[in-house]
């Protein structure tokens, strides 16, 4: 038995709310997401997952904050992520993977350094991101970012590819006095190798 196909739809005064379909399920979701052929929206669909991203923020430091005192680099937080367990179940794009960090600082007495790092099996810290912020007695927002944490590129920086638990945080350190560190978070964003 020929399948009749749909008639195009009338043409619709400016500013009227659309007609009611004659045959449900014919209409379209979206314009774009209609058109083409099979072979061009299954493209669509497939591009739109291969670029997928996924983020993820983890807080690392509270109220009233870390404070720094040290000329030595002092770990302010982090996280850890039992890789090697976690990998098949996740489903989470692990070509490369990038972090950034924001929060609050100050008052300062001295000039700043903030790192995003990645910590080895070993405890020994590679550091993929700095930002040092000049010495000022009001707090102020800050961020650092976007460093790689996993992928070639942060391989290219030090950091190992084939350690089983995956440890990223930030440090810090000040060269005179001290400062508070409030309300520092650590995202996280995974993505396929080609976005």
């Amino acid at each position: 038995m020929p399948v009749t196909p749909p008639a195009a739809p009338a043409q619709q005064t400016p500013g009227a709310p659309p007609p009611a379909p004659s045959v449900p399920g014919t209409e379209p979701v979206s314009t774009r997401g209609a058109t083409g052929s099979l072979d061009e929206r299954l493209s669509r669909i497939e591009n739109t997952i291969n670029y997928l991203h996924n983020y993820t923020a983890y807080p690392i430091t509270n109220e009233p904050g870390f404070t720094l005192s040290s000329t030595s680099n002092v770990i302010m937080g982090g996280i850890t992520v039992p890789w090697s367990q976690l990998r098949s179940l996740l489903y989470l794009p692990d070509d490369r993977w990038d972090a950034w960090a924001s929060g609050w600082v100050g008052p300062a007495t001295g000039s700043t350094v903030l790192s995003i790092y990645y910590q080895r099996d070993d405890a020994s810290t590679v550091v993929m991101s700095t930002l040092t912020i000049a010495p000022g007695g009001a707090f102020r927002k800050c961020w650092l970012g976007p460093a790689p944490v996993r992928g070639a590129m942060a391989a290219a920086q030090g950091a190992p590819q084939n350690e089983s638990i995956l440890s990223i945080g930030v440090m810090g350190n000040i060269n005179a006095g001290t400062v508070n560190c409030p309300r520092w978070t650590l995202w996280i964003r995974q993505s396929p190798r080609r976005s």
